[in-house]
Formats: structure tokens, C-alpha cells, sequence
């Protein structure tokens, strides 16, 4: 999964609000739902990516949550 977000970092979806700079992608593993959360930055020039830090692989329960306090 990583290796196809730093391929394409547009998969994930874009949030809003509070998480407004932060991409979520939701994947299955063993019928159990997870999600990345993410960040990239982009040259604007060449639009290629500079960088990508991943903040967060977890289960859907009080994810954003979790996520919101570790960023804020």
C-alpha cells in the first residue's frame, strides 16, 4: 500500500476542516477496514512529489480522533 501511495499520492482522499492538509486512504486487510493518513508536498514547477510523510495506519475506531490530537 505504501509503495502505491509514494507512486500516486492523489489515491487517498483529500480532508476537510481540521484535517484539511491530510489525505486518508481506506484499504481492507483481512476483511478488517484500515486507513493511511498522510501529507505530501509537490514541486510546483515540475509537479513532481518532494515528499510524503505518513502519519497514521489504523483501524477505523477512533481514528480521526487519535489522529486530530497527534497533529494538533
Amino acid at each position: 500500500m505504501v509503495i502505491a501511495l509514494c507512486k500516486n499520492p492523489e489515491m487517498g482522499e483529500q480532508k476537510i476542516g481540521d484535517l484539511h492538509d491530510v489525505c486518508v486512504y481506506k484499504f481492507r486487510f483481512n476483511r478488517q477496514k484500515y486507513l493511511i493518513a498522510y501529507q505530501y508536498g509537490v514541486d510546483d514547477q515540475s509537479l513532481k512529489i518532494l515528499w510524503i510523510d505518513f502519519y497514521k495506519v489504523a483501524s477505523h475506531e477512533n481514528f480521526y480522533t487519535e489522529l486530530k490530537k497527534f497533529i494538533h
